[in-house]
């Protein structure tokens, strides 16, 4: 495959969790055969034996046969996206601007830790042709026993685990301090891995980037997921690893594993450990089903929906919280364990209405007034196990005045809410509610929430200005999603 001369604009979605926090953690998982590969989609092979229950949606009977019983979170792709402009040059200059987070590098590839494409030690051999880093690899997918899109040995391999040498000269690069690394030096960290281990000889080795996160940063809204979808897709086209042509058969869904594959790639230098679902529903879009541990696959059924994003911006910590949670449970299970089961219903129940919509048995007003019977019953109950805050009660609050449910999303404490909007709420309402909640310094973003994953479109020479390196640092979501061409998977 041939590299792209042709500048490109590349977009990824965040990704929100609408029912089962927490659950998700601390809850039970029933004993099942299933085969997954971490950050990527999920086949159940289950062996236990099936049962039957029957439960009513607005009046209407349904017969639900489950061959299991899993604690599940339900996440889908948000309408806010990041996006990356990229650019090859004639030169070997680097240049990595990500504006959002303050971080504007340059670097010569001629300076980087070589041999090149880095090739990490397979850990059960040790080398690859008795080498640890290769020049000599063909890259060719699904055929290189490192760059298959979804080969065990990719996944036995943590990027961090680089040889100290490697590390440090990459470290000097970014100029990482000791100590804490910010977001921006992460980013740059994760980037330059990707290059290293996706480099050919047959591309520029220059290129120009420059990446504008729409999603609201560290809010738990998946914006390192979204980022690290761009990176990964703009160098697997850039180096040739995926055809330009992508730009044009993105609507077929080729290349979406191998993309998946190296954007979690990415998200465990940025995030050590991370569960695969952000990088999943940024890079397929639509919503999952998450079981801790064990992979993801698609909500059956789902049709995208609008909501209201509020962005309290109390700080607040992920682990703290989750800790906090583990040990309530500890201290009174015979309380705490009927709660989470009952925060699981609630994800059973949401699948169950989409797919009984799906099968024409309930209409679409039948299923906006499930899910907000849902909203109200999953925060309740999270609430209860502590983790709401009186940032997400006064949204709650305002949002109720306008007919409007609201819920916490992801860990809690502050963060983010999520309220939905039916289909016969008029755009007043919502403008009113939104007026409101900025008063209390709260940010605002209308969108929808199940849309599609990775978006490409190439630029050019009659398109606008801001489609640039230097436009890009100043472009608007609404430009952004306005420029012409745009491609989904």
């Amino acid at each position: 495959m041939s590299y792209t001369s042709a500048p490109l604009l590349i977009s990824a979605p965040g990704k929100v969790i609408l029912f089962g926090e927490h659950a998700v953690v601390h809850g039970k998982v029933n004993a099942c055969n299933h085969t997954c590969v971490r950050g990527s989609r999920l086949n159940y092979h289950a062996q236990s034996a099936t049962f039957s229950m029957s439960l009513s949606v607005r009046g209407i009977k349904l017969q639900r046969l489950s061959s299991f019983s899993i604690q599940t979170a339900i996440a889908a792709s948000l309408g806010l996206r990041s996006y990356l402009f990229l650019q090859a040059r004639d030169d070997e200059i680097i240049q990595l601007t990500l504006p959002d987070v303050g971080l504007d590098k340059t670097w010569s590839a001629s300076t980087l830790p070589g041999p090149l494409p880095y090739v990490p030690e397979d850990p059960k051999s040790k080398r690859i042709n008795g080498d640890r880093c290769c020049s000599n690899i063909s890259w060719t997918f699904g055929r290189n026993p490192f760059c298959g899109p979804t080969n065990s040995y990719l996944d036995g391999i943590h990027p961090l685990e680089l040889p100290s040498t490697t590390k440090s000269t990459l470290e000097t690069m970014i100029n990482l301090p000791s100590g804490s690394q910010t977001a921006g030096e992460q980013a740059a960290l994760a980037f330059l891995y990707l290059y290293l281990c996706l480099y050919r000889t047959t591309a520029p080795a220059g290129l120009t980037i420059c990446v504008r996160s729409m999603v609201p940063v560290s809010a738990g809204l998946g914006s390192s997921a979204s980022y690290s979808v761009c990176i990964a897709t703009a160098l697997l086209i850039h180096f040739g690893h995926i055809s330009p042509s992508i730009v044009h058969d993105a609507a077929e869904g080729k290349h979406t594993e191998t993309i998946n594959t190296w954007a979690y790639k990415a998200e465990q230098v940025l995030h050590g450990n991370p569960s695969g679902i952000d990088n999943a529903v940024s890079t397929f879009g639509g919503a999952k089903l998450y079981v801790k541990g064990q992979g993801f696959t698609t909500l059956s059924g789902f049709s995208s929906l609008r909501f209201l994003l509020t962005n309290t911006k109390v700080p607040r910590s992920t682990k703290l919280l989750v800790a906090g949670v583990g040990d309530k449970k500890s201290s009174y299970p015979s309380i705490m364990d009927p709660i989470l089961d009952a925060i699981q219903g609630v994800s059973d129940e949401c699948k169950d209405v989409f797919q009984a919509h799906e099968q024409k048995l309930v209409d679409r007003k039948a299923l906006l007034e499930k899910i907000q019977d849902l909203i109200d019953l999953n925060h309740w109950l999270l609430g209860a196990i502590g983790v709401s805050h009186p940032s997400l009660e006064k949204v709650r609050e305002v949002t109720a005045q306008f007919g409007l449910r609201t819920k916490l999303t992801g860990a809690g404490g502050g963060g983010c809410a999520v309220t939905l909007i039916r289909d016969d709420v008029d755009p007043d309402t919502v403008a009113k509610a939104i007026t409101i909640l900025n008063s209390f310094g709260f940010d605002c973003f209308e969108t929808s929430v199940g849309g599609p994953g990775i978006g490409v479109t190439s630029v050019g020479a009659g398109t606008s200005s801001l489609v640039t390196a230097e436009g890009m640092r100043w472009a608007t979501r609404e430009e952004l999603e306005a420029v012409s061409g745009w491609r989904f998977f």
